[in-house]
């Protein structure tokens, strides 16, 4: 089937709802023979617990050269969606540049949301860039509704675009690391100075 869709609502800024943030696409799309209309949503709940997210109606026509046609729509219902809050928020505080023999401090900010005492395990990845001040083992518990801060100082060792040691938080409890930790993160060491650069 050749037609055009479009989906609404089809606002040219997002829509506010008690519980949602909408964001929907307001651009017509042309469908060729054996095509697929993917429709995008972004959702932005204020709202934890069972959302209802309404109605969906897509809009089509086939086009003709002799005359306008009428557009069909097309209702449907959407499911509903369970929001739950996660059980801890997890921040990492680096510097994104620096300065070669002055220390920076990393941070790493846990939020416990549960309601539950919460048990996690830190290990250190060192690298040859860095020296660390600080636990590279340690295992530590967050209490209920409140929040954690581990920091380490990191002295560079060399200068120009380098990582960071990788941070390994576990949350003993999910028996699982958590991904944020995982990633790799750079930072920009300047020489100090009035030091003299060798060529």
């Amino acid at each position: 089937m050749t037609g055009e869709s479009r989906i609404r609502p089809s606002p040219s800024k997002p829509v506010a709802t008690k519980n949602l943030l909408f964001s929907v696409s307001n651009k017509p799309a042309v469908l060729l023979p054996d095509t697929v209309y993917t429709a995008w949503f972004q959702l932005t709940p204020s709202f934890i617990g069972d959302i209802n997210l309404g109605l969906l109606n897509v809009q089509w026509c086939r086009p003709s050269k002799d005359e306008t046609p009428a557009p069909t729509l097309w209702q449907f219902s959407l499911p509903k969606v369970s929001i739950h809050q996660t059980p801890f928020h997890v921040a990492m505080e680096t510097p994104d540049h620096g300065v070669i023999g002055d220390a920076l401090t990393h941070r790493i900010v846990i939020t416990n949301n549960t309601n539950v005492l919460q048990d996690f395990s830190l290990s250190v990845n060192e690298n040859q860039s860095f020296l660390v001040a600080g636990d590279k083992k340690t295992h530590f518990r967050v209490n209920p509704k409140n929040r954690c801060v581990v920091e380490h100082r990191l002295l560079p060792m060399s200068v120009g675009r380098i990582a960071y040691p990788v941070f390994e938080l576990r949350a003993l409890k999910f028996d699982k690391v958590l991904p944020i930790t995982q990633q790799e993160r750079f930072v920009f060491i300047k020489p100090y100075p009035n030091t003299p650069i060798l060529v």
